[in-house]
């Protein structure tokens, strides 16, 4: 949060509020990614950002449009993308 000292910060479990079951967290840089199952809820899978793993922001969401949803022959191999599994 902004102007927040986070040196004498304090978070309660769970970080992020709300049904978020089965999180991933991945690092870029300095910077942290967190997905979350979403099960029948649309759009579906919540992404969410933070700088230190305690302060997250949703960001967007990995199924956005109803064609997205259609997987058969859509699944391609990047060396350059990462990919959300389900």
């Amino acid at each position: 949060m902004k102007g927040q000292n986070h040196e004498t910060a304090t978070f309660k479990n769970p970080i992020v509020s709300g049904l978020h079951p089965d999180p991933s967290i991945c690092r870029v840089g300095n910077d942290y990614y967190l997905v979350a199952s979403s099960f029948e809820w649309f759009p579906g899978i919540p992404v969410f950002h933070s700088k230190d793993l305690m302060y997250w922001q949703q960001i967007g969401y990995v199924l956005n449009r109803p064609s997205q949803l259609q997987m058969k022959d859509r699944l391609k191999h990047s060396n350059s993308r990462t990919c959300t599994c389900y």
